[in-house]
């Protein structure tokens, strides 16, 4: 777990598949009912937030 340095919120540190780069999201991730296909049923999987979405801060640190 660690610490938003902008506002203090915990978050996590994810890394995306795609490019291997780190991606803070928040510490807290929604339960979301995923649909897998006909037949199989329903799984629950977690939702993270990325923390700049929530982050009253996120500007501060965007590149120009």
């Amino acid at each position: 777990m660690a610490i938003c340095k902008g506002c203090g919120a915990r978050i996590e540190w994810l890394t995306m598949e795609e490019s291997g780069k780190a991606m803070p999201v928040d510490a807290n991730p929604a339960k979301v009912v995923v649909d897998v296909g006909p037949g199989k049923g329903y799984r629950l999987v977690n939702a993270w937030t990325p923390h700049w979405a929530t982050c009253p801060k996120a500007k501060e640190f965007k590149k120009p």
